[in-house]
């Protein structure tokens, strides 16, 4: 199975996130120390989040203007397919053989979603066998995404010259990131208030959840070691943390996104949990952990892991963890990478201010080439 790292020169593919916040674009290089070749990204502008044809216009223009002005190297491109239109459904079926899942998970998204799985790309992750109900099941974790959509993204990624080589939805690039086997996660990349990620290799790895706290959607996994045991969507993010400050400023989106997320880094003494955007995603969080204890009470969630754009605030991961009562850290992926020589290697990357935002893109640098 190839990845993304080449066994020579150990230089990625360039790692391209069409995030619906901000275009991000990073290249790396695990020759010696990880260094970061390039790295640089884009707020989306107002009519970009409003207008499909005005996003894809801006992902364009902007990818093209970072290739052009950053030190890349080379055009193989490794994608990401947006989180927020990614569908992500768990399934439980009659057991089944592993190669019989994708066919069964098909008639499941017909069947019970109305969804035509001809016209969708999926990935499909068996996550569990167990009895239910006096019989053999199988549980699966499908994500799953509009097939004209991933054309879009091949194509707009064409326009830029870029040779594709591997395409892979956000959760996918999540476990990669955090796979310390081939993604060789720093040291410094993890909060040192978390137990390590590697664990033992002596007995099984202790379960976490992972919190990717995103803009327009969240997304929550729960790994046991490398294993996928469960993947949700959250509708909470920090999207609708903008909008209910617009709504009590009357700023503008893009001010009220600028302001709110400056206050955030900056580690205000209070802890920001009390708004209902929170408790909702609080209250999706504890009924994940409660699925998770039903399905595999000899593995319990014993560390919360957060990662996204809106993981930057210190304050809120210790409320957070008062709330499930568990211990949270922040993942922040580039935090052991040097940057290349030069500050033209990076443009929109503050490396001080935490780089939680950028876990999708570290994760394609290092995911499996399938195109």
């Amino acid at each position: 199975m190839a990845f993304g790292l080449s066994s020579k020169n150990r230089t990625s593919p360039i790692a391209v996130d069409f995030g619906s916040d901000t275009l991000k674009v990073l290249q790396i290089d695990s020759s010696e120390r990880t260094e970061i070749i390039a790295a640089g990204s884009a707020v989306l502008s107002d009519d970009a989040r409003t207008n499909p044809a005005a996003r894809m216009a801006f992902l364009e223009e902007s990818l093209k203007k970072i290739l052009r002005g950053l030190p890349f190297r080379g055009r193989r491109a490794m994608l990401a397919i947006p989180g927020y239109q990614t569908l992500i459904h768990n399934f439980t079926m009659d057991r089944c053989d592993d190669e019989d899942i994708d066919a069964m998970v098909d008639l499941q998204l017909q069947e019970r979603l109305g969804v035509q799985a001809a016209r969708m790309v999926t990935r499909n992750t068996k996550t569990a066998d167990h009895h239910r109900g006096g019989s053999e099941k199988t549980d699966v974790s499908c994500l799953a995404a509009k097939r004209d959509l991933v054309m879009s993204y091949l194509q707009l990624a064409g326009r830029c010259r870029l040779e594709v080589v591997g395409m892979h939805p956000e959760p996918i690039a999540l476990i990669r990131a955090l796979s310390d086997r081939d993604a060789g996660v720093p040291a410094a990349a993890v909060d040192d208030r978390s137990v390590a990620l590697r664990g033992t290799r002596s007995g099984p790895s202790p379960a976490r959840l992972v919190l990717d706290f995103a803009h327009a959607t969240s997304r929550v996994l729960i790994l046991e070691g490398e294993t996928l045991r469960l993947a949700r969507t959250i509708h909470a993010g920090g999207l609708h943390l903008t909008r209910q400050r617009t709504r009590e400023s009357g700023e503008s989106f893009l001010a009220a996104r600028t302001k709110r997320r400056a206050e955030a880094a900056a580690e205000p003494g209070d802890t920001p949990l009390s708004c209902r955007v929170a408790e909702l995603l609080i209250e999706e969080l504890r009924m994940t952990l409660r699925h998770h204890h039903a399905r595999h009470p000899a593995s319990p969630v014993t560390r919360v892991l957060v990662c996204g754009g809106e993981a930057a605030s210190e304050p809120r991961l210790r409320a957070l963890g008062a709330a499930l009562s568990l211990p949270v850290s922040r993942f922040d992926p580039l935090a052991g990478a040097a940057a290349g020589p030069g500050p033209s290697a990076l443009s929109g990357v503050d490396l001080a201010a935490g780089t939680g935002g950028w876990a999708v893109p570290w994760g394609l640098c290092h995911s499996e080439l399938n195109l």
